[in-house]
């Protein structure tokens, strides 16, 4: 069987967390990076960010949220041609409305693919970033907690608890706990 190459590129930063007015307009790079022997097409797009109850990555037409800043963003170049072992500076532009507030999400995709097939080999790959965004000024930052569970994971793993945290309010948060269990 041939190998499907993998498109070794990458996007930095790989998140942004960002806080402006409704109404702003704001520029933010990009750097992609072309760590192949072969030249590359690179397009950007923004798709909604929004994950299931278990917490994976929702895309295509069922992503879909109020909460989404996809449609705000832009990009400057929207397709680069990276030469081998290069680097590409792309802008994010994103122009917020007026009238927006509360906490807004993208997921920001860039999709690779070799300028020129070569001896039949097709591939693309896929890299991005994440966009965490906070509009205005007033923010609710609340969750709660699903009763904590225990189980027997074996008698490699011992018992594994767990617990659910829901986002409550209306910014993101990056929830920490630590538990102690007393004898």
């Amino acid at each position: 069987l041939p190998i499907t190459p993998i498109a070794p590129f990458s996007v930095d930063p790989a998140d942004f967390d960002l806080s402006y007015p409704a109404g702003a307009t704001a520029t933010r790079s990009l750097v992609i990076e072309n760590r192949s022997d072969q030249a590359i097409r690179v397009e950007g797009c923004a798709m909604p960010l929004t994950f299931d109850e278990e917490g994976e990555l929702v895309t295509g037409d069922l992503a879909a949220s109020a909460a989404s800043c996809a449609q705000w963003i832009e990009f400057k170049p929207n397709v680069v041609e990276i030469k081998p072992r290069s680097r590409q500076v792309v802008r994010m532009m994103i122009s917020i409305p007026k009238g927006e507030a509360g906490g807004k999400y993208a997921n920001v995709v860039f999709t690779a693919t070799p300028v020129s097939a070569d001896k039949g080999q097709v591939w693309s790959g896929e890299s991005g970033a994440v966009v965490f965004l906070r509009v205005g000024k007033e923010f609710s930052t609340l969750g709660k907690l699903t009763p904590i569970t225990a189980e027997d994971g074996g008698p490699s793993v011992g018992t594994v608890f767990g617990t659910v945290f829901e986002n409550t309010g209306t910014i993101h948060v990056k929830p920490r706990a630590s538990m102690t269990i007393k004898k």
